[in-house]
């Protein structure tokens, strides 16, 4: 009686072996398989280099809460101004008081909004590493801008007085020898025309070149002044 049943639990055993054997080699073959990294993995990130802490680094590795817009990429998206900008930079607000001159900017809902002329503004404006103190001396068209990079909270430790919400860094393109520049004319409704161009100007080959930029824009505004008939609010004269 036990002879049957050794056969039988051995009959088991045979087909359990070649079984577990097939489940093993798939098993390493899946494996061998999900080993293989595909080649998009190794191409990596574009770096992205900023100057927020004074000296170039790579922005994944400064310690700040800061936002870099390549001059291309403003002009992707048809960043003109100040105010466009808003759109690609979280928490920061920019404001117009009295005229398109004055005007400020505010980071984490906290700025200067007085339209006092000779106010200071608590976010600290800096063009090509010059620091603009009022508010008047904001720029507010963006022309031949190399970067800008905008710092969220205090930046008394490497900026000074005057950024405890935080700093905007403008950055203009640098001249070179080889004579580079652009010229360009929008025109739209509203009877906008905007002017802008830049040229680089060598001085002394391979020793010193200089470049210089401009720009005008006008545009009638769309909000009508009640107490003055015939006038428009929001116009712009730059």
């Amino acid at each position: 009686m036990q002879q049957p049943q050794s056969s039988q639990y051995s009959g088991y055993l045979r087909t359990l072996v070649p079984t577990a054997s097939l489940l093993t080699t798939a098993i390493l073959s899946a494996s061998v398989f999900a080993q293989s990294p595909p080649e998009a993995a190794e191409s990596g990130l574009e770096t992205i280099e900023v100057t927020a802490q004074k000296r170039s680094q790579n922005l994944q590795e400064v310690p700040v809460a800061v936002t870099a817009l390549s001059g291309e990429l403003l002009a992707e998206k048809a960043s003109f101004d100040i105010f466009d900008i808003e759109r690609s930079v979280p928490t920061l607000s920019a404001f117009q008081s009295q005229s398109a001159t004055n005007s400020a900017f505010a980071i984490r809902g906290v700025g200067t909004s007085s339209q006092n002329f000779g106010f200071e503004s608590s976010v600290g404006l800096y063009v090509d590493g010059v620091y603009r103190a009022r508010q008047n001396s904001v720029i507010n068209d963006l022309v031949d801008i190399q970067s800008v990079e905008v710092l969220r909270g205090p930046q008394g430790s490497l900026f000074g007085k005057n950024t405890p919400s935080g700093a905007v860094v403008v950055n203009t393109v640098n001249a070179d020898f080889d004579g580079r520049g652009f010229f360009q004319v929008t025109a739209g409704n509203y009877n906008t025309l905007n002017i802008s161009g830049a040229k680089s100007v060598t001085l002394i080959d391979d020793v010193l070149a200089m470049r210089a930029s401009g720009f005008t824009a006008r545009r009638d505004g769309w909000v009508t002044d009640q107490t003055h008939p015939g006038k428009d609010l929001n116009n712009r004269d730059r």
